[in-house]
Order: C-alpha cells, then structure tokens, then sequence
C-alpha cells in the first residue's frame, strides 16, 4: 500500500470484511451494523472508535513517496522518474500521461490529494517558483498559478536592499488578499537554503499519521452535523469517556449506548428485526435504551437498591447527554464508575431474562455491581503499585521559579509576548525592559498581521533578542513559550517549521550577542509582557504605557 495505489473496489472490500468481523465477531456470519461507517473512522475523542479507511490510509501511505521525491530530487529513482513524465518541468506540473505505470499514476493521484499540505520554503526563495510553487500557507490553494503572470521566482519580489517584501510591486500586480498573505510570510536569512515543509507536523517533516487525519477531516467536513433539540457530545466528553478507570468492555458499552447503538427491542423492531418493540421483561410498551437501563421495573429497583442516582433521567433525555452531564463536578468520579458498572449489570440482567429465562433480582444487580467494581479497583491497585516507575515525573511546568541573576553591575531583564486572534490574524507583541531592581525602564510594541500564533511568539523573541544586542550588557530575555525556548537548543531539523525562518535568525543574533540568554518563564510570571501585547493589538496601549507598566508590574 505504500508503493501502488490500491482500487477502491478492494479497499472498500477491505473496509466491509473489518467491519463485518467487528459486528458479528466472524468472518462467515453476518450480523447488524449498528453505526454508520463514517462514525467508526472518526478518532476515539471524537466520538468513533478510530477505525481506518484504507483508501485514504493507501493515499497516506503513498504520500512518503511524494515526500521523497521533493526532499530528495538527486535520487536515482526519482531521476529516472523526473527524466520519464516531467523532464521540463516539475513534480506538481506534471501530469498522468497516456501510457503512465501504476507505480507513476498513484503518485499523481496522490501529490493532487495531499497539496493542502505541501509547503514551499520557507527559507531564501532563490528556488523557490512564485506561480506553481504552493509557498503561501494561509491562501486556499496554496498557489498563485491561476493569476497568469509570466514565470518567476519568489526572491525577485523582495526588495535587494531592505530583503524585506516589494510591497509596491505586490500591490500592483496581485489581488489584496493574496498580497496581505504574501506579506504575512516571513523571510529567511541570506545564503540559506529553499526546501519543502508538511504544514500538518510541528516539524515540517511528512508523517503517515498527520496526513490520514488530513485527509479524513477533508472528506467529513463536508457532511453536515446531526441536529437535534439536545447538545452533542463534545471532543472533551468523549476524552473523558475514554479516561475513566473502567475495564474495556465497560467503556465500550457505554459508548454503545451513547450512539444507540444497543440491540434494544425497539432498535431491533427499527431493523424488521423484531415483531413489536415492547418490552420483553415487563411488557412495557416500548424498550428503548433509557428503559431499558432505568425504567424497566426491574432496572429502577436495581437502582432503588444501589442509591447511587438521586433521581432517574428524564424521558426527553438521551443517554449520552444524561451519562456526560455527571461529569458537571456534582459527583464524584468513583461513584460515576460505579454508576458504568451497574449500567453494564443491568444489561447482563436483561439479556439473561431473553436469552436464559433467568428472572433478573435487584438486589443480586446491586450486590454484583458492587463487588464487581470493588474486585476491578483491588487489581487496578495492586498492578500500578507493583511496578516502579522508570523515571522521576517531569517538574510541573508552574513550578519553576524566576531564574536568579548574576552577581554584575547592570544587567537587564527582557519580558517579551505575542498576542494573536485567529480569525482577523491581526497580531501584536509587547517587550518590557527592566533593571536588576525590577523597574521597567524602557520597551517596544508593534502590530502586525501573521498567521500562526508560534509565529507571533517568534518574532516577539527576535525583536527582543536585537533590542538586547544592541545593548552591551549582561541581558536575561524570557519567553513563555516552551516550544520556541527549546527548540534553541535543537537542532534546525527539530525546529516547528512554521518560524523556522525566525528562528534561524535568533540563532545568528545570539552567536553575534554572547551576553545574551534566553529562557522560560511561566506565563503566571510574564503578566506585564501579556498585558502589553494585548493592549497593543486592540490599540489602546496609553501613550505614556512604559511609566504605567512600572506601575502596574507589581500587580501582575
């Protein structure tokens, strides 16, 4: 699957044995599918259960091939390629062909699939194709090519004595919104090299699962949301389902109820599967899941014997928004296992009255529940502490203190932010200098648009890193962004790709400037900075902000 692009007779073949064996738990025998397929691929904090599709996991796949071929242009295979389908041109101008291999239209097929997530750059340009190159992460099609101006490249739209963009040329010549976007790209150093980034990794480097996750978020959002007079489960409760200290099996079949997805009376007269959808343990008028679990004569004594539930569900409810709606802090999280064991008890209950003819007891559900969970939680307990942890647990993030200065006669401590929204991607950071007694005496703000918050962060520490060169003094500059004060000390391949450009340029400032350091505070200890950035990007920073953030400092 890695090498050809499989027909999607077989992977949808492929997709309806694994589903199949799911349900009816056999190969031969068939059985009701009780969820869409769709629901079953999605993740498990989604909502599904993290089942693949093997037509978009064959694209993935493939994608590695189209991954080399851009990194690696020198190879022998992708020559003999390049020399075959695309001598005169490029990999994203080339075309299927008449007579194309196998091998040769999968990775056609693919490359078109995945270009959401191709990314030129983003480093010097000389290399870099301004039409069909797709080098501008934040336009929708990553590409200029529909504009129809002659050939270029990217460097010589980037004024040779400022190396910032030409934005008189831009202006002239492409639509605004492409020109703000072109803007909104940083650019690299001089002497550094071009090369391609995958914008679904923080590094930049092509991953098999990154590009499956894409590729299924491109499909589904075109499908609309089931509306409904109750709330959906969100991401969060579906993470918290699948957190709960509860076996497998009891995870799992809550999770069935929460989807309907349980073979009750009614769901089964649903599929002409049953002759009426009364229930068959009191001969209720119909056995839906929440009679079944609560209103059944024989569920509610089990609960009445339990009394762990206050009060039953309502009839409007459903079990998803009644058994998500416990975690609102008001019980505790034990008493909602026990609660997940009893559901499960209960069920048991039931099918041994349909299938067994065993009259189901309350008192029995109760006291299996109990003991059930009391068993699970001794041997839950007793297998984490019979195995000693490899190593110490990382020190809590909040619990860093302010590092200590060095014992010099002036040294100056530099607080720097971002401040970013996503929808206007208008940005904004702010620098607070201070002195050894912590009286701030000098800073620098500046609006900006951007597109990516790591971005902001990154050019905040740039900024403060030149204001602190330019000073010869012992210099302390701190940033509360973790991802960006260590990836300093990593190497570039390591850098997020999305500032790799930046950071590139930090690193020479801070070669040239030795006195300078670099490193993490806590956000709880970068109050002044925030607020700064934040009032500079709404703009209302006061003129004489420097004096009020003296101020104030002792405050945040």
């Amino acid at each position: 699957m890695s090498v050809f692009m499989i027909p999607l007779s077989l992977t949808k073949r492929m997709d309806a044995i694994l589903r199949r064996f799911f349900w009816s738990g056999s190969m031969k025998k068939r059985s009701i599918h009780w969820c869409d397929a769709k629901v079953l691929e999605r993740p498990k904090e989604e909502g599904g259960l993290g089942f693949k599709n093997f037509h978009l996991f064959n694209i993935a796949l493939l994608g590695k091939q189209v991954w080399r071929m851009l990194v690696n242009p020198e190879a022998l295979w992708v020559r003999l390629l390049k020399g075959h389908y695309f001598a005169n041109g490029n990999l994203f101008s080339a075309s299927k062909g008449s007579r194309g291999s196998w091998i040769w239209n999968g990775i056609c097929d693919t490359k078109d699939k995945l270009k959401i997530g191709w990314v030129r750059g983003i480093m010097s340009w000389e290399g870099t194709n301004f039409h069909n190159d797709p080098w501008v992460p934040s336009l929708p099609s990553s590409s200029l090519s529909s504009l129809g101006l002659p050939p270029s490249r990217v460097c010589e739209w980037i004024s040779p004595t400022d190396g910032k963009w030409n934005l008189e040329a831009l202006m002239a010549t492409v639509p605004e919104e492409a020109a703000l976007a072109i803007l909104r790209v940083p650019i690299g150093p001089p002497n550094s090299l071009d090369r391609w980034f995958w914008r679904f990794t923080n590094t930049g480097d092509y991953s098999v699962k990154s590009a499956y996750r894409a590729l299924r978020q491109e499909r589904d959002i075109s499908v609309p949301p089931v509306s409904g007079l109750l709330p959906r489960p969100s991401n969060d409760d579906w993470r918290w389902l699948w957190s709960l200290s509860l076996p497998p099996k009891i995870r799992f079949f809550i999770w069935k109820c929460a989807k309907g997805a349980l073979a009750t009376q009614s769901r089964l007269f649903s599929r002409n599967c049953a002759t009426n959808p009364s229930c068959p343990v009191c001969d209720g008028p119909s056995e839906t899941i929440l009679h079944c679990l609560f209103y059944c004569q024989h569920a509610a004594a089990a609960w009445e014997t339990t009394g762990l539930l206050p009060s039953l569900p309502s009839n409007d409810s459903t079990l998803s928004y009644w058994f998500f709606g416990l975690n609102n802090g008001s019980f505790p999280v034990e008493r909602i296992r026990k609660i997940a064991w009893c559901l499960w008890n209960i069920w048991l209950a039931r099918n041994g009255f349909v299938f067994e003819a065993t009259v189901p007891s309350p008192t029995s559900v109760a006291i299996k529940s109990e003991r059930d969970f009391l068993c699970f939680e001794e041997a839950r307990t007793s297998s984490s502490s019979s195995f000693r942890p490899a190593h110490l647990p990382p020190q809590p993030r909040g619990s860093r203190s302010h590092p200590s200065p060095p014992p010099v006669s002036f040294q100056m401590f530099v607080h720097c932010d971002g401040s970013f929204v996503s929808d206007s991607q208008v940005a904004a950071y702010g620098i607070t200098i201070a002195n050894s007694h912590g009286q701030v005496f000098d800073g620098k703000t500046e609006t900006f648009f951007c597109s990516y918050p790591i971005q902001v962060e990154a050019l905040a520490l740039l900024n403060t890193v030149q204001a602190a060169a330019q000073e010869i003094c012992p210099s302390n500059v701190f940033s509360d962004c973790q991802v960006l004060t260590s990836a300093l000390r990593k190497p570039p391949d390591l850098w997020p790709w999305h500032c790799r450009t930046t950071l590139a340029r930090i690193i020479s400032v801070l070669h040239e400037a030795p006195w300078i350091k670099v490193d993490f505070v806590p956000r709880r200890l970068n109050g002044l900075a925030d607020w700064v950035a934040r009032n500079a990007r709404v703009n209302s920073l006061p003129l004489d902000w420097i004096v009020v953030a003296d101020l104030i400092s002792p405050l945040l």
